[in-house]
């Protein structure tokens, strides 16, 4: 506080402070401490009483020795050097050059060396930097090929199968195909003919009540039952394969007239539903061939939102009571429930058979 005061006014009188401190710090052997009350000491005698300054002097660079400090010990020297009488100045002056150039070489010494550590500490940085560079492209390695070997195996899998998958379906194609090829030939050639030789002998009356006939007749229906799924003709619209069917059953004596049996009609109707309903009129009209003796036979056709009504009328005999199983009707009642449909026979018409017939078109 005193030196402060002192440098920036210079006629104030700072030695009663300098002079209580060094005591202070002569007590306390403060070594440091003293070199620094020295210093001030000597600093202001400097222009004032060199004898003192002088003084001062010397007893700083004989405790900056006492502590080993270089620049406190050459400052004390130029003081020294510049206070002193000429021989004596010489003699501290070359004391002077003599630790200035020891100082000044440890300093660059000093100075290289730690230039030598910064630049293996920078080298050492890079290098770091390089490894954990090196470090960090290995991690993204191996990162991307655990990512994509779950990944690999997961398009692996899905590829086999769906490889599987499209062997098993065309394994059942081709046993389906097949199925169909024996379906056809049973059909075609069994079933059918069996059919033509039923038609020429229901007209013959001496053969009518032949057992021939009804041994023919077991044969037509296990053929039938053979041909489960019947082979349908290639881009032949469902209208005229359905009228093909019933108006085969047509006849010198029977006429069989179609209404509304139109290819709108069956646009939405599924391939199973239209499978059904080809069975159920087929039936309908051995049926009539055998039993009814009908000269005419209407089948209509109507959609009314979004259900179709087939209504069946003939002339015949038609049937008495419940149809009984042995007239070849039961079977309808399975194949439109399959498809979510109804059958209706009126039984209590006077002359003939009504049946109505209605299944959802989807």
């Amino acid at each position: 506080m005193s030196l402060t005061k002192w440098r920036q006014n210079r006629h104030y009188n700072p030695i009663p402070i300098f002079l209580k401190a060094l005591h202070i710090r002569e007590k306390k052997k403060d070594k440091w401490g003293q070199n620094s009350s020295y210093a001030h000491l000597a600093d202001y005698y400097i222009e004032k009483r060199s004898d003192s300054a002088l003084f001062y002097a010397d007893k700083m660079y004989s405790v900056a020795k006492a502590i080993k400090s270089p620049d406190d010990q050459l400052q004390a020297l130029q003081k020294l050097i510049k206070l002193s009488p000429t021989k004596e100045s010489k003699f501290f002056f070359s004391v002077y050059e003599k630790l200035n150039d020891s100082v000044q070489f440890a300093r660059n010494t000093a100075k290289n060396q730690f230039a030598l550590i910064r630049y293996e500490t920078e080298k050492s940085k890079a290098d770091n930097l390089v490894l954990q560079k090196d470090n960090d492209g290995k991690r993204y390695q191996i990162i991307i090929l655990i990512t994509c070997i779950p990944l690999l195996i997961i398009v692996g899998t899905l590829w086999y199968k769906k490889r599987k998958q499209r062997l098993e379906l065309e394994a059942q194609n081709t046993i389906r195909n097949n199925k169909l090829k024996t379906s056809q030939k049973v059909h075609d050639v069994v079933a059918n003919g069996l059919y033509r030789i039923m038609s020429k002998l229901d007209h013959q009356e001496t053969l009518k009540d032949s057992p021939i006939i009804n041994e023919i007749e077991e044969l037509y229906e296990q053929s039938r039952d053979i041909s489960y799924e019947k082979p349908e003709l290639k881009n032949q619209p469902f209208n005229e394969k359905i009228s093909e069917t019933l108006k085969s059953f047509a006849s010198e004596n029977t006429r069989v007239v179609l209404v509304g049996n139109s290819a709108a009609l069956w646009e939405k109707v599924s391939e199973q539903a239209k499978e059904e309903i080809e069975h159920i009129l087929q039936e309908l009209m051995v049926n009539m061939s055998k039993h009814s003796h009908a000269s005419d036979v209407v089948i209509r056709f109507e959609q009314v939102q979004q259900k179709i009504n087939i209504y069946y009328t003939d002339n015949g005999i038609g049937i008495a009571g419940k149809p009984q199983p042995k007239n070849g009707l039961t079977n309808t009642g399975t194949r439109i429930d399959a498809i979510g449909g109804t059958i209706t026979f009126d039984t209590k018409v006077e002359k003939g058979l009504k049946i109505q017939i209605s299944f959802p078109v989807s």
